[in-house]
């Protein structure tokens, strides 16, 4: 049986002046720069597509790679990088109108 990487022991890792040097806020911020989404340029949305909304012209792309670095990393960022995520849903109106929206 597998467990999560969560649950193993982590090392505190004094060598690394991320976790060593630098307060927990610091590095909240350091993990909400590294982690964040940006649209994607490459697939752009035409702007007269359904998915086209001024100011999501495209779909949005972020990096784990920093949460996979050691398990302390994935601890302590895993958390900022889903408070982070953003959604988009699109509804049809044939959707709306079968779970009875008006509008």
């Amino acid at each position: 049986m597998m467990s999560s990487p969560i649950s193993l022991p982590s090392n505190f890792q004094p060598q690394s002046p991320l976790f060593d040097v630098l307060p927990g806020e610091i590095r909240n911020n350091i993990f909400e720069l590294a982690l964040m989404q940006y649209e994607d340029d490459a697939a752009a949305y035409p702007e007269d597509s359904y998915w086209y909304r001024p100011g999501f012209s495209g779909p949005l792309k972020g990096s784990s790679a920093l949460l996979r670095t050691c398990r302390l990393a994935y601890a302590e960022g895993q958390k900022v990088f889903l408070r982070e995520l953003e959604y988009a849903f699109w509804f049809s109106m044939l959707f709306l109108s079968i779970i009875g929206c008006q509008n």
